[in-house]
């Protein structure tokens, strides 16, 4: 079941899969708290979602709305959103997805669940453009979902220095475009995101 985080102990369970998750990918150094957060978890306008599987947090997601604070990937591509603040775009971020170690093949199942309310979410806001920063690792996989570079890679000093990718995809643009674009498996994709 995914749906949005409940109270202070969810978000803290957050916190600490987001931490394993990371330190495991080898993004962030270990520390004694065995938590990882940042300044957009507690804002109002930041919205978690977890996934809960036999009574235990297995994945969650974040989206972050804009706001006097900005986004957290303004850190790192502060050109990249300013220039859609410009246009009057309405913007949003994804961000810190993360996926327990599950069974072979449910990561996936799960990964397209927590995105599609997420997405939902980002719908019913009324969101422009849908932003996130992506390794070199999953930049295809989100051309496939219609995302596009708005910005060249960087490093990410607070996650080791990785390197990352401005992109968004147009929010209202997608449900037309999806089954015109790209092939019949990047079309199957969206459908399982989108319908």
């Amino acid at each position: 079941m995914v749906r949005k985080a409940n109270g202070q102990d969810e978000l803290e369970a957050i916190f600490r899969l987001r931490y394993d998750s990371y330190l495991r990918k080898g993004y962030i150094p270990s520390n004694p708290d065995g938590i990882m957060l940042d300044e957009w978890d507690e804002l109002s306008t930041t919205i978690h979602f977890v996934s809960i599987e036999n009574g235990e947090l297995i994945g969650a997601v974040r989206l972050v709305m804009d706001s006097t604070k900005g986004l957290p990937m303004e850190r790192v591509f502060p050109e990249a959103i300013r220039l859609l603040r410009k246009q009057d775009r309405k913007v949003a971020e994804a961000s810190t997805l993360v996926v327990a170690d599950v069974q072979s093949g449910s990561s996936r199942r799960l990964w397209v669940k927590l995105c599609r309310t997420l997405w939902e979410e980002a719908e019913s806001r009324h969101i422009d453009d849908l932003c996130v920063a992506v390794t070199q690792n999953h930049l295809g996989f989100y051309k496939r979902l219609l995302f596009e570079k708005i910005g060249k890679g960087r490093h990410y000093k607070s996650l080791n220095g990785i390197l990352a990718y401005p992109l968004r995809v147009r929010v209202a643009e997608v449900r037309i475009r999806h089954k015109s674009t790209g092939s019949n498996h990047d079309q199957s994709l969206r459908r399982h995101l989108l319908e």
